[in-house]
């Protein structure tokens, strides 16, 4: 009997987040009868505030509505004011968002009694201008992140909760931190509005292993955390001989600006990624040897040269839709890559390497591929790419595909190798067209197209429905 209850709740759990109305979940509570009898254990995802306020206007019970959630946005005056008078004291919940008129809310400083102990996320609005006091936030918490308009300088370490992990600062923010504030738990740190106070100000605890700095940073480092392990550069930093000299050994993933000298990237850099609107021209023997990843801008559009990647170079991420003139050879270890080629832009045999196992083509790419790598296993592609040529593709094992009312997909374009589809467009599938080779386990679409008939075949154990702007995922 226990099993039977505990698949019930799972079935009716995903019913739940594939509502958008915050009152057919809380009629669903109140007649599911299953559901109801641990509405005081579940913890749901969104706390229905705007269904809550309605019932306290209208003076109408509101026991049956859970105590257990996820989540919690303020928006309205009205929702701060029935949030700590009637909430804060018998909701459990572990993120709450303020809105971005939180100074009609909280024009001076924040309320004791606006964030309860347990909840492990604030993210406070753009319009709050006020200070911190000490002891008011509670020590669960683990995140903490400001929005525009905060820019209060930090004088006291009781300021923070001495577990803070990540905390973020928003673009009006310009001040140091003096030595000890900052928690020694702390693990991530942007400043993206830091200009015209340098790093050397900022006296960061040696647990930080992310660091993120804004646009407008182009000062020298001269000292970094010892433990760091992600450094994020704005678009206008320029001294990279200085980070050449401060970034510990830990590091291995940094994130330049447009105008970064390649030649300065430290050796010990294993993932790299250049900044937008990035247009130098590689040279063989500027990336160092060791560099696993790299990620190039959407406008870089020189024509590369055999040799300027290194040999150990096993993902590669060009977002350009310009012409790269790849040529054969290029990328010879390479396992990821992802391509932002127009359907025109030259796309030779041979450029794709043997050891190639993931491959992302732009959602326009039309151009037929004649020779897929051996060991591919993954495929993304879009509207336009001629399936047919998938057939032979015997390795594939997960495609990430759209297609609409013209795609003409017939029986045995897709290879029966596949295990798991991704549809993010969709328009009904002849009977056929999806494999039924026993191999096929796991289909996954977009949620707008939960109706359109798919003739989903019988070996296809999971049917997963996906929303895009928000990441959830149901099952049925």
């Amino acid at each position: 009997m226990q099993h039977k209850t505990f698949a019930n709740l799972v079935i009716v759990s995903y019913i739940i987040k594939s509502f958008r109305n915050d009152t057919d979940i809380i009629n669903l509570l109140v007649t599911c009868k299953e559901l109801y009898s641990h509405h005081k254990s579940l913890r749901f995802i969104n706390f229905p505030i705007e269904y809550y306020s309605k019932c306290i206007q209208m003076n109408i019970d509101v026991s049956h509505v859970p105590t257990l959630f996820k989540q919690i946005f303020l928006y309205e005056s009205q929702h701060y004011h029935i949030f700590k008078t009637d909430l804060v004291k018998r909701l459990s919940v572990f993120k709450i968002t303020l809105s971005p008129h939180l100074d009609r809310m909280c024009p001076d400083v924040l309320d004791k009694d606006l964030v309860p102990q347990g909840t492990h996320k604030l993210h406070i609005g753009g319009s709050f201008k006020g200070t911190v006091p000490e002891d008011i936030l509670p020590q669960s918490l683990e995140n903490l992140k400001f929005n525009y308009n905060f820019n209060q300088p930090f004088t006291n370490s009781r300021q923070f909760p001495s577990h803070l992990v990540k905390l973020f600062l928003g673009s009006s923010f310009d001040h140091g931190f003096p030595e000890n504030i900052l928690p020694q738990s702390l693990k991530k740190l942007s400043l993206p509005g830091l200009c015209v106070t340098p790093l050397s100000q900022v006296s960061m605890p040696d647990s930080i292993t992310s660091l993120r700095l804004g646009d407008k940073y182009n000062h020298p480092i001269d000292i970094l955390p010892k433990s760091l392990m992600v450094l994020i550069l704005g678009n206008e930093f320029t001294y990279e001989e200085s980070l050449m000299q401060s970034l510990p050994p830990s590091c291995t993933k940094l994130r330049t600006g447009r105008t970064y000298n390649v030649e300065f990237v430290p050796k010990g850099i294993k993932k790299l990624r250049l900044g937008y609107g990035y247009n130098i021209k590689f040279e063989p023997g500027q990336f160092p040897e060791g560099l696993k990843s790299l990620n190039v801008g959407h406008n870089y559009y020189h024509e590369m040269e055999r040799g300027v990647f290194p040999s150990t170079l096993k993902s590669l991420f060009l977002r350009g839709d310009h012409a790269l003139n790849l040529k054969s050879g290029m990328l010879p270890n390479l396992t990821k890559l992802h391509l932002g080629l127009h359907p025109y832009d030259p796309f030779g045999d041979g450029i794709l390497p043997d050891t190639l196992k993931t491959l992302y083509l732009k959602s326009s790419f039309s151009r037929r591929i004649n020779q897929f790598p051996p060991n591919l296993e993954f495929l993304s592609v879009g509207i336009h790419f001629p399936y047919e040529c998938l057939r032979d593709v015997k390795s594939l094992k997960i495609l990430n595909f759209s297609v609409k009312y013209y795609t003409k997909l017939k029986p045995g374009d897709l290879p029966d190798s596949l295990e798991e589809i991704i549809i993010s467009q969709c328009a009904e599938l002849a009977e056929g067209v999806l494999p039924n080779s026993g191999n096929l386990k796991i289909l996954r679409v977009n949620s707008l197209y939960r109706h359109i008939n798919l003739n989903v075949p019988p070996c296809v154990k999971h049917v997963i429905y996906f929303t895009e702007e928000d990441g959830k995922t149901y099952m049925i």
